[in-house]
C-alpha cells in the first residue's frame, strides 16, 4: 500500500470516528450530565496523553512566553468551544448537530478573508455562500417550521453549535499567528487536554451540586466516555496527523465534510432520529456549496479552501473533543 493510499485510508477512518462520535455523544448524554461527561472524558484523556506530552516536550521544549498563549488556545478550543457544542448536542438531534459541525471549517475561511485579508476566488465565495445558507436553513428549521417547546430547544441547540464554530474560528486564526512563533500544533493540543479537567470541574460541580464521583457514573455512559476520550481524541488525532503528513492539506480537508455522512445512518438506526425536511434542504445546499468551493470545473480534484487561504486545519480534530 503506497503512502497516498495509506493517507486516504487514515483520513477516512478519522472522519468515521468523528462522524460516529455525534450519535454516540447524544446517546451518552441521556445518562450523564454534559459537564460531568466532559470532566471525566478529559481527565481520562489527559492521563493517557501525559506520558506522550512529556516525551514530546523533551524534544520540542516550551518557551515560557508561550504558556499564556497555549492556555488561551486551550480555553478557546476546549472549554468555550465544547461548552457550546455539548450544550447544543443536549438540545438538538445528532443528525443536525453533525451537519452544522461539518461546515465549521467554513467559518475559518470567512475569518481568514475578513481578519487576515486572505484571498478567495469567486467560485469559492459562491460555494461558501451556498454551504452557509444550508447550515442556516438546517439551524433555523426547528424554529421556523415548528412552534412547540421541543422545536425551540432544538433551535437553541443548533445556535449553540454554530457559536462553537465561531469560537473555533477564533482559535484557528490565533493558532495561525502563534505558529509563526514556533508553537507546535501538539503543544496546543496537549494543553487543551490538560485545561479540560481543570475548567470543567467547577462547571460539573455547579451542574450536579457536588463533586463529580466516578462511582456515580452510570454504566451506560462508559462506552461513550471511553470512545470520545480514546478514539475521538487520541486515536483520531494520531491517524489525522499521520494521514495529513503524507498528502497535501488541500486534499485532506475534504474528509472533514464526511462526518455528517457517517453520523446520519447511525443516528437514524440507533437513536431512532428522523430526517427533517429542513435538514435535507440544508444538506443539499451544503453539498452544492462544497462542490463549487472544493472542486475545479471539469476535474475531480480538490482545491482545498483552507489550503488556498493558507490556514491550518491541523488541530480541527479538537472540535471533536468534538
Amino acid at each position: 500500500m503506497n503512502s497516498k493510499t495509506t493517507a486516504y485510508l487514515l483520513l477516512l477512518i478519522t472522519s468515521m470516528i468523528w462522524g460516529f462520535g455525534g450519535p454516540i455523544l447524544k446517546h451518552t448524554l441521556g445518562y450523564i450530565h454534559p459537564f460531568n461527561f466532559l470532566f471525566w472524558r478529559f481527565t481520562l484523556t489527559s492521563l493517557i496523553a501525559l506520558p506522550i506530552f512529556i516525551w514530546y516536550i523533551k524534544r520540542n521544549p516550551i518557551k515560557v512566553e508561550w504558556v499564556p498563549k497555549m492556555i488561551l488556545a486551550g480555553l478557546l478550543a476546549t472549554t468555550i468551544n465544547l461548552s457550546f457544542v455539548i450544550s447544543g448536542f443536549a438540545r438538538t438531534s445528532a443528525i443536525e448537530a453533525s451537519l452544522l459541525i461539518s461546515v465549521s471549517p467554513l467559518f475559518v475561511v470567512i475569518g481568514g478573508c475578513v481578519f487576515l485579508k486572505e484571498k478567495l476566488n469567486n467560485r469559492a465565495r459562491l460555494g461558501v455562500a451556498f454551504a452557509l445558507m444550508g447550515a442556516l436553513i438546517s439551524a433555523t428549521g426547528p424554529l421556523i417550521f415548528g412552534n412547540n417547546r421541543s422545536n425551540s430547544e432544538s433551535f437553541l441547540g443548533n445556535i449553540f453549535i454554530l457559536c462553537g464554530g465561531l469560537v473555533w474560528m477564533i482559535f484557528v486564526l490565533l493558532s495561525k499567528r502563534w505558529e509563526k512563533e514556533g508553537i507546535k500544533p501538539f503543544h496546543i493540543a496537549s494543553m487543551s487536554f490538560f485545561v479540560g479537567p481543570l475548567t470543567f470541574l467547577p462547571m460539573a460541580i455547579l451542574e450536579g451540586g457536588k463533586l463529580p464521583s466516578i462511582t456515580s457514573i452510570p454504566q451506560q455512559a462508559y462506552f461513550g466516555m471511553f470512545y470520545m476520550a480514546i478514539f475521538s481524541s487520541i486515536v483520531a488525532y494520531t491517524a489525522y496527523e499521520t494521514g495529513l503528513s503524507k498528502i497535501q492539506a488541500s486534499k485532506a480537508d475534504v474528509f472533514q465534510y464526511l462526518q455528517s455522512v457517517w453520523a446520519a445512518p447511525l443516528a437514524l438506526v440507533w437513536l431512532g432520529e428522523t430526517l427533517p425536511s429542513t435538514y435535507l434542504i440544508g444538506l443539499l445546499f451544503v453539498i452544492t456549496g462544497l462542490i463549487l468551493a472544493e472542486f475545479k470545473p471539469g476535474a475531480i480534484k480538490g482545491i482545498g479552501l483552507l489550503a488556498t487561504l493558507n490556514l491550518p486545519l491541523r488541530g480541527h480534530h479538537l472540535a471533536n473533543h468534538k
